[in-house]
């Protein structure tokens, strides 16, 4: 069974490192779950190409638009 996750992570950029070694836990528990994460914009490139991702999703505070 595959699961879908989405961590919804809109703080600002120490807190999106601070991220990551949740992602790595989601990853080894659930090894064939597709893992998204919504970040505020300026914070993708923290996680450009991160090996547990499928996508980065943008959260733009100042037009609250996706």
């Amino acid at each position: 069974q595959y699961e879908n996750i989405l961590v919804i992570q809109t703080s600002f950029i120490g807190d999106v490192i601070l991220s990551t070694s949740l992602l790595e836990s989601l990853h080894l528990r659930f090894p064939l779950a597709k893992i998204d994460i919504v970040v505020r914009k300026g914070n993708e490139g923290l996680l450009f190409q991160h090996p547990f991702l499928s996508e980065v999703l943008l959260w733009d505070k100042k037009n609250s638009k996706y």
